[in-house]
Formats: structure tokens, C-alpha cells, sequence
């Protein structure tokens, strides 16, 4: 079973929220804006349906085994 967390780098956290923010909720490293960047992206969310761990790509998020 996946579980998600978010990076534990506090100050990490805030500066990407602040960029996600900025980007009217499209992932921080976003070169297009489209509904599949939207954060948390459709790309990150299929990796949890596939249960597979790890990051998302701005490293928000972390897919973790339970």
C-alpha cells in the first residue's frame, strides 16, 4: 500500500508551494500549464494508483510503502 507524504524540508515546502501558487496550481516545474500539470500532477497520481514509491517531480509530494 502507497502513502503520501510530503518532503519533510519545511523550507523546501514553502518555496515550491509559493511557486505553485504563482503558477495558478500548476506544478512548480511546469513548462506548460495544462490540466494534467495541475499540482498534484496526473502523472504523480498514477504512480500511486500503480502503486509504485517515490517522488513526484518538483519533490513535493513522496509515495511511500506502508
Amino acid at each position: 500500500m502507497i502513502k503520501v507524504i510530503t518532503n519533510p524540508d519545511k523550507g523546501f515546502v514553502k518555496e515550491v508551494r509559493k511557486k505553485i501558487k504563482e503558477n495558478n496550481g500548476h506544478c512548480a516545474c511546469a513548462i506548460s500549464f495544462n490540466d494534467s500539470n495541475i499540482c498534484m500532477c496526473q502523472e504523480f497520481k498514477e504512480q500511486i494508483k500503480n502503486g509504485i514509491a517515490g517522488e513526484c517531480h518538483c519533490q513535493l509530494y513522496i509515495a511511500v510503502e506502508e
